[in-house]
């Protein structure tokens, strides 16, 4: 019998969760809901699991590495922004964590620990930012001079 992947549970998960078809998750539907849910599907196999860009992808709809880089860098910046997504994907993460390694996790309560939780999501988020970055440098290659690169990147960025 073959043995479960972590990112088959994963897919389980956001599944019950969102009450959405897991091919239906995996595939091409630009329904808020849906996009939603295969999101936190894609950062959390990617982050969390550790899993490479390119594996990911192929998990998630056989997507391009770069699909993964602009949701992970717009998922890690909704969460710092948007209090609803924020929760939504916390709830999420719980959830999934407690499925996978059977283990309550500790999510911040006080404002000290939310705080440093905040300035750790900052970090990915910067983090996620450069990587994406990289990327937009390294297809821009083909466009004369570092100053139309950079206004490029700067517009695409911030």
């Amino acid at each position: 019998m073959k043995e479960i992947e972590k990112h088959d549970i994963v897919l389980n998960v956001v599944s019950d969760t969102f009450k959405i078809p897991i091919d239906t998750i995996i595939g091409k539907s630009r329904i808020a809901e849906i996009v939603q849910a295969r999101r936190f599907a894609m950062y959390y196999i990617y982050h969390t699991l550790k899993y490479s860009l390119k594996k990911t992808g192929e998990i998630i709809g056989g997507r391009d590495h770069s699909t993964i880089i602009h949701n992970n860098a717009e998922l890690s910046i909704d969460i710092m922004k948007n209090n609803s997504i924020g929760k939504s994907y916390h709830r999420f993460y719980e959830k999934v964590s407690m499925v996978l390694f059977d283990e309550k996790l500790d999510v911040p309560h006080s404002q000290s620990q939310l705080d440093a939780y905040y300035e750790m999501l900052e970090k990915k988020i910067i983090e996620a930012k450069n990587e994406y970055k990289k990327y937009i440098k390294s297809k821009l290659k083909q466009f004369k001079g570092k100053v139309i690169q950079d206004q490029i990147i700067k517009m695409i960025i911030e």
